[in-house]
């Protein structure tokens, strides 16, 4: 939708009625399917710009260009990057339009690798397992460079321009509002620009030693939001382990994530078990917890694509089959594995299926101890692992083939076609995730008539019925830390529970329940319809939200010296009042009163109301506002009382009484520039007042309270204010309180 200073542009607003408004939306991130993937994140980059397309929306995705993709035709648009300190370097554009979204690529040197698999790619490093050491600052490339994309290329014959809701996925595009309200802001640019922030998996944060901020270039003053404290490193980046380093003192380092968590205006991750993990304590948030409490979160189970994964037209198979025909067809496609794979071929024999990364988060670990107990107890059960990983979990699972080839297969070549063959072919999915963020391949399981055994958690446990579209297993146990390695108990503790889980799915196998659980999760809606729909709802609630008010806004209020359109109210208030979030070129509270008290604002008095929290310099929660006129002001206001609303909007509520009589004022000459400023504050529409008064207020503002969970609407109407009152009292208003603000100082909640 055309957008200007913020509102929709003349008739739009009539086009689009509440609910169908059409945005500008930019996906950033650092995958893309299929051009770069390493899992999830690349299939939700690739699928939820498309369905947001085909809801109307201009929709953009950025990634880095790794390799000379056919598709991606030279915009002929160079620009200069700052890298580190004032370094510059040349980026350059690639474009293609593909299923109605524009797909950008950024071209610089230290993407350019060739992409060689799945998982085993260079995305993020020479091999698997091993990080570029460069990383921060490739990725404060994308980020800046995503910025200016906006700007500069004209697709479809003009750009996105400012007004734009970023989606900036995981600690790769986390750095992009701190570009924004470091560079752009303070020259005008994406005023009204909102950023609602994707969480795919909360153990990558991009935690560098603290030296890497010089890399980063941002200003000092965001130092703070990106510093962090932990006992916990990453792996050792050889590509051979994945013990983390865990330090007896807390070591000082940097953690990207944590700052583009501050600095987004809302927090979404992949599924609503996830959300309540990461919220629920240190170990299962990683130490991001608080931060997460404080802005609050909300997950929405991703969907899948349904033409790609169809198992009646599926190129990679040599029959379809649908849910009527899956127990007679997928034994025929069993049999054709085994024989492929060197197993012993046997239609009837349980084949367990096991795809991923090789990873520990994914309890291929643990599932590899589990194997020899299941292969001596279940005398005709079989297993296929497929996937990759660091080189230590390769070996592993060559070992665990070699135990008896006829009964175990490990393919540690990722192979798209056999992906296809495997859940085609397999009776059971093992999932025995240690947490899992949403999970794709439970979907494409059940879409195939493979029963998926999953852990109880995360988007494995909002997709999987357990013992009507699959079995779900104990939680797996977990250390203090990510990756840490699990105490004797709790590793026989883990290893135990998938035993007694895979025992109890192949003891069912070939039952009538077991045919009606292949049915049901064949005829389950696994489409992004429903999840599209929620997040174009959470894209209204954020766009919703009024804007930050900048030094330059604040500023312009603290000029209207004896009267204006500035009452005492909006004076006090206009320089108070920052809307969450808090940014670095918003003033604090403390400023936002002593403007209050300047001359023409009249004497501002901020009281907080019980249960409340106001950081200082930080966001408010939920404040109330005693504003009386001063001697010689703008002929004071009545009181207010301002309460936020669980979407962070600001409401005056009236209360009785007037303020004193002020001095005659001139009419300001930035009028206009006020009332975008007041729309800024609290959502509501100006009223032009009949009232014959002696101060020049040209604007005043009514708005109803909302119920809490809603936007704050506005219901305008002209009020006769009393002008030889005495101060009157203030009035009660019931706060809808948000989650605790975040203290941008030490990462925590007030």
């Amino acid at each position: 939708m055309t957008r200007r200073n913020g509102l929709p542009a003349p008739g739009e607003a009539d086009k689009y009625p509440l609910g169908e408004q059409k945005l500008s939306i930019v996906f950033v991130g650092a995958e893309v399917s299929p051009w770069a993937k390493t899992g999830g994140l690349g299939d939700v980059m690739r699928d939820l710009p498309m369905e947001l397309a085909a809801r109307g929306h201009r929709v953009m995705s950025i990634t880095p260009r790794y390799d000379q993709y056919a598709e991606g035709w030279d915009t002929s648009v160079n620009i200069n990057i700052t890298v580190g300190k004032n370094r510059k370097e040349r980026v350059s554009f690639f474009h293609c339009y593909h299923n109605g979204v524009d797909r950008v690529f950024v071209d610089h040197p230290s993407f350019l690798e060739k992409i060689w698999g799945y998982s085993g790619s260079k995305i993020y490093g020479p091999k698997a397992g091993v990080d570029f050491p460069d990383g921060p600052m490739r990725f404060s490339i994308l980020c800046q460079a995503a910025m200016e994309a906006c700007l500069k290329l004209h697709l479809g014959g003009y750009p996105y321009g400012s007004d734009v809701l970023f989606v900036p996925n995981d600690w790769h595009a986390a750095l992009l509002p701190l570009y924004m309200k470091a560079y752009y802001r303070p020259r005008g640019l994406f005023n009204n620009a909102k950023t609602m922030f994707i969480l795919h998996n909360i153990v990558f944060q991009g935690r560098y030693p603290v030296e890497y901020f010089d890399d980063l270039n941002l200003p000092k003053e965001f130092f703070e939001d990106l510093a962090f404290e932990s006992c916990f490193c990453s792996p050792p980046l050889d590509g051979e382990t994945d013990q983390p380093v865990i330090t007896e003192a807390p070591m000082r380092m940097i953690n990207i994530l944590k700052a583009g968590f501050i600095h987004s205006d809302r927090l979404l991750t992949v599924s609503p078990s996830f959300a309540e993990e990461v919220m629920s304590g240190k170990k299962l948030g990683v130490e991001l917890d608080d931060i997460i409490r404080a802005k609050g979160i909300i997950g929405i189970v991703n969907g899948m694509d349904m033409v790609k994964w169809n198992p009646m037209d599926d190129k990679f198979l040599v029959n379809g089959y649908d849910a009527a025909t899956a127990w007679i067809m997928k034994r025929k496609l069993k049999a054709k594995l085994q024989a492929e794979l060197g197993l012993k071929v046997d239609p009837d024999a349980p084949l367990i299926g096991f795809v991923g990364r090789l990873d520990p988060q994914k309890g291929i670990d643990l599932l590899m101890e589990a194997i020899p107990e299941l292969i001596d107890s279940l005398p005709d059960v079989q297993f296929v692992l497929l996937g990759t990983g660091q080189a230590h979990m390769m070996r592993r699972v060559k070992e665990i083939e070699a135990m008896d080839p006829t009964r175990i297969a490990g393919v540690t070549k990722f192979s798209e076609a056999m992906e296809h063959k495997l859940v085609a072919a397999a009776d059971f999915m093992a999932m025995p995730s240690r947490f899992e963020p949403c999970g794709l391949v439970q979907l494409h399981a059940m879409r195939y008539g493979c029963v998926p055994i999953v852990t109880d958690t995360g988007g494995l446990r909002d997709s999987v019925v357990d013992g009507v579209t699959g079995y779900l297993l104990d939680p797996i146990p977990t250390e203090e830390y990510p990756g840490q390695p699990l105490g004797a108990a709790k590793l026989e503790q883990g290893v135990g529970g998938i035993i007694r889980g895979i025992r109890t799915a192949v003891g069912d196998y070939g039952t009538e329940k077991f045919k009606r659980m292949q049915k049901a999760g064949m005829n389950l809606d696994m489409t992004w319809t429903q999840g599209v729909q929620d997040y174009e709802t959470e894209i209204k609630n954020v766009i919703s939200v009024p804007g930050e008010i900048t030094k330059s806004e604040a500023q312009l209020v603290r000029g209207a010296r004896n009267g204006g359109v500035a009452s005492s109210m909006q004076a006090g208030v206009t320089a108070g009042n920052i809307p969450y979030p808090w940014s670095k070129n918003s003033i604090s509270v403390d400023q936002g009163i002593q403007m209050g008290k300047d001359r023409g604002g009249g004497t501002g008095n901020l009281s907080v109301m019980p249960g409340s929290k106001v950081p200082p310099g930080g966001p408010i929660s939920t404040v109330k506002y005693d504003i009386r006129g001063g001697a010689g002001g703008q002929g004071g206001s009545n009181q207010q009382t301002f309460v936020q609303a669980s979407t962070g909007g600001y409401a005056p509520q009236p209360s009785s009484g007037s303020g004193s009589r002020g001095s005659t004022g001139a009419q300001s000459k930035d009028q206009e520039k006020f009332v975008g400023i007041f729309k800024k504050i609290d959502g509501a529409k100006p009223v032009q007042t009949s009232v014959n008064r002696q101060n020049n207020v040209g604007t005043n503002y009514a708005s109803k309270q909302s119920p809490a969970g809603t936007r704050i609407d506005s219901a305008p109407k002209p009020r006769n204010d009393s002008h030889n009152g005495a101060t009157g009292s203030l009035s009660q208003a019931s706060a809808h309180h948000r989650p605790t603000p975040v203290n941008s100082k030490t990462g925590h909640g007030a």
